[in-house]
């Protein structure tokens, strides 16, 4: 199938199969083509994928000519290297591709029209021709084969898949890639297989020990597959070994993580320290290790949105206008200070902590911190613990799936001494110490995760009530309760239009004049915030809705107004008029 609109065409020193996720570095390609290609992702509308020509070539770009066979890649992220501006771009590899012809490009790559190549299912005449290789093949991979005929995973086939778990040379995947029949792809793999097993087999005693003493240097994958040939194990392990390959993970816990899945190894499914080993793997795999948002600081729009937001409060908008600019121009890691936003209940502050992060364009995650009285809360438990489980730390970063969100510590100074569990607040002071928390480690996972790319932002009512230790980590910003002219003006231009909505009216049915806003401000809401303006307002709109959902034209005129008697019969007398 021809695609009528050209794609990026980069040459890479490796050969990716379809049906592979492949993750490409800087290592590999010029960084101006990631940069382009990154650019070109952010300029696609939402919902369409980009998709990129992988060519594989050991002498670099090559005169692109019609004919070239490569893999069509459809772009799924790309993430950046902490204080450098490395690239890593993720990939699902989908089907083969050949080139028809070269597409004019201003880009620091080249651009294609291409032709998509659909791969046959394998049927039971694949089965044969692997069968007279009995003498090469082994009686396992023989069954694995059967079995998963007609069980393909994506364009993932079963030749794809056993080729891409034995180590061929880059020449043996390259002509496995360009072998377009079936039958051409199943003999070329046949005599590979004759060249490569008889030696592989030799090796096998020293495979394992190769993956426990030097994990980052071997595919530990490959290792597994081999040793067990491609259906002793569960494919479900086979999954996490992947899984954990494609985690991202530093050196020291990927070498955990391995030694932990050889633990696994030797234990039964059916004990009860199986599922505490499979758990710890499975958090150690789902932490964003090294997937980060990219930050998309815009002061104007950042002003704008502040604005738009938020009503009055102009010294804490330009405080955080002043936090977003150096963030903007210090474009290495900053350590800037905590904020901690202090003010009475429904003055906005946990809407402040959500907006910093849109402006951002990163994930918000809240805490709330009320109440907390055992570290493990803050730190997790221990693994030797009945139940033992992360802290919320580790799981607001599990849940945001980035390692730079924007965390908003809800109510810090409720939290309670503890002394019977540990002191969490001791414990929150590492998390928000920048010249710690680079380290912190969590008691579940008991290996170090650097926080020094959070945000975290805080909220109280009374400063006094927080420790100086911890006071002393942050910046304090002091929000007031609002006037009586700031309320109306906040309920009509944010509580109204949302109460509007949410009891499905618009202002075309209901009417509610300034004299019956201001009426409810004053003689209804006396409360610094405006959480109870808006229970009394959401209680006039209940009225309005059940009065026009009951609508008769002899009884009730629409538009619905809303005055004063309307308001004394539904909230009744208020107690400050």
């Amino acid at each position: 199938m021809a695609l009528r609109d050209p794609i990026p065409i980069i040459f890479i020193p490796n050969v990716i199969l379809p049906g592979r996720l492949a993750k490409l570095k800087t290592s590999s390609i010029e960084k101006s083509v990631f940069r382009d290609i990154i650019s070109k992702r952010k300029d696609k509308q939402k919902g369409f994928p980009l998709h990129i020509g992988l060519i594989p070539s050991l002498s670099g770009d090559l005169p692109l000519k019609p004919g070239m066979i490569g893999t069509y890649a459809r772009f799924i992220s790309y993430t950046t290297e902490m204080d450098s501006d490395r690239y890593e771009i993720s990939l699902s590899a989908e089907k083969r591709m050949i080139v028809e012809k070269r597409a004019p490009s201003s880009n620091a790559y080249a651009m294609a029209f291409i032709r998509l190549h659909d791969d046959p299912i394998e049927s039971h005449e694949s089965f044969k021709m692997m069968n007279r290789r009995r003498d090469i093949i082994t009686p396992s991979m023989m069954n694995y084969i059967h079995n998963n005929l007609n069980a393909r995973l994506g364009n993932y086939s079963i030749i794809e898949r056993m080729a891409d778990s034995l180590n061929f040379s880059f020449e043996d995947m390259k002509e496995i890639l360009e072998a377009l029949s079936l039958t051409d792809r199943i003999s070329k793999f046949a005599n590979m297989l004759d060249k490569y097993v008889p030696e592989a087999r030799k090796k096998s005693v020293m495979t394992m020990a190769v993956v426990k003493n030097n994990p980052q240097g071997f595919n530990s994958t490959k290792a597994i597959r081999f040793l067990s040939p491609l259906g002793d194990h569960s494919q479900r392990d086979a999954e996490l070994v992947e899984r954990i390959e494609a985690a991202g993970m530093p050196p020291d816990v990927y070498k955990a993580a391995m030694e932990e899945y050889s633990r696994l190894q030797s234990m039964s499914s059916h004990g009860s320290e199986y599922s505490v080993s499979r758990n710890y793997i499975d958090t150690l795999v789902a932490l964003p290790w090294s997937t980060s948002s990219l930050d998309e600081i815009d002061i104007n729009k950042a002003k704008e949105e502040l604005e738009r937001d938020h009503y009055g409060m102009a010294k804490i908008k330009r405080r955080i206008l002043e936090y977003l600019a150096v963030r903007q121009l210090k474009k290495s890691q900053l350590k800037g200070p905590i904020l901690c936003f202090v003010g009475p209940p429904g003055v906005g502050k946990t809407s402040i902590g959500r907006s910093i992060a849109s402006i951002l364009g990163r994930k918000f995650h809240r805490i709330c911190l009320g109440g907390v009285s055992d570290a493990s809360d803050i730190r997790g438990s221990r693994r030797t613990y009945v139940g033992s489980m992360p802290g919320r730390i580790i799981n607001a970063l599990k849940q945001c799936r980035t390692n730079n969100p924007v965390i908003l510590l809800d109510e810090v100074d409720k939290m309670s001494d503890g002394r019977l569990h540990g002191n969490p607040l001791a414990a929150l002071l590492e998390v928000l110490d920048p010249e710690q928390n680079s380290q912190f480690t969590d008691h579940f996972i008991a290996l170090p995760f650097d926080l020094s790319q959070v945000i975290f932002v805080a909220t109280a009512n009374d400063i006094q009530t927080v420790p100086p230790a911890l006071k002393d980590r942050m910046e304090v910003l002091e929000l007031s309760g609002y006037t009586e002219d700031e309320k109306y003006h906040i309920a009509k231009d944010f509580i109204i239009p949302k109460q509007l909505y949410d009891h499905g009216l618009d202002s075309e049915q209901v009417i509610v004049p300034e004299e019956t806003l201001r009426f409810v401000v004053t003689a209804y809401s006396r409360e610094a915030g405006v959480r109870t303006l808006e229970r009394k307002l959401a209680a006039l709109f209940r009225d309005a809705a059940l009065k026009v959902a009951s609508f008769s034209s002899t009884d009730i005129p629409i538009p619905l107004l809303i005055d004063e008697d309307t308001v004394k019969a539904v909230l009744g007398v208020s107690l400050n008029a």
